[in-house]
């Protein structure tokens, strides 16, 4: 994918249009920082890409730094 030339476009340009490409879809799980389900939105700045069993586990708080603290750890 990141050798395609419209990567680094999308990029500046549309950067949720990264999310459609197959080859993100098939190994990554967008994830809510803050949850949805607590009226976390569906912005890019909202959104963390896992893989399915880390988006499985990732705790659902409405704290940022403790979703940023769990990743890290």
């Amino acid at each position: 994918m990141y050798e395609l030339k419209t990567y680094e476009k999308l990029l500046t340009d549309n950067p949720e249009k990264i999310w459609d490409f197959a080859k993100v879809k098939s190994k990554l799980n967008r994830c809510h920082i803050y949850p949805k389900c607590a009226g976390g939105s569906e912005e890019p700045s909202n959104m963390f890409l896992l893989c399915e069993c880390c988006h499985i586990e990732s705790p659902d708080t409405a704290n940022p730094q403790n979703f940023f603290k769990w990743v890290y750890s």
